[in-house]
């Protein structure tokens, strides 16, 4: 389910509310081909299917900053990146996977495949706000995995 809340602005902003049975389904293909999203993953990046992430990059940073003073660390953060994922790229990715992850392009496309309507009412005015059909909202932490390849 989505809910839609109006900002201030006038714009609409969308908050994706999990349907059990895809939460449930999701968190267990998580959990399924935990190791092989680590393998996929690592080690250019720590934000899934990697115990103690924060503290390996904080550590990992402060020992290169030490052998390296004169350099700099510069975090960026991608405003609405999730809500703006390519369903073309991520089903070709998908598919390109190494190991099982090309097993969970059914389950993907089950859910992402096709485009997705949202209605909302606000006092006595309803409105149908569709995302784009390139776009992919957000999930859970399978959606991370999603979000990175």
């Amino acid at each position: 389910m989505i809910l839609a809340l109006e900002k201030p602005s006038g714009g609409v902003r969308p908050i994706a509310v999990e349907e059990v049975l895809y939460r449930l389904v999701a968190c267990t293909l998580g959990f399924q081909f935990w190791e092989d999203l680590a393998d996929h993953f690592l080690p250019l990046q720590f934000g899934v299917a990697t115990r103690g992430a924060c503290e390996t990059i904080i550590h990992g940073l402060c020992a290169t900053l030490d052998l390296h003073p004169d350099w700099v660390v510069l975090q960026v953060d991608i405003q609405n990146a999730f809500n703006i994922v390519s369903r073309e790229g991520l089903f070709r990715e998908l598919r390109a996977a190494t190991g099982s992850l090309d097993q969970l392009f059914p389950f993907v496309c089950s859910f992402y495949a096709r485009r997705l309507l949202l209605y909302f009412s606000h006092c006595s005015r309803e409105d149908e706000v569709s995302f784009h059909p390139s776009q992919v909202p957000v999930k859970e932490i399978l959606w991370m995995a999603l979000f990175l390849l």
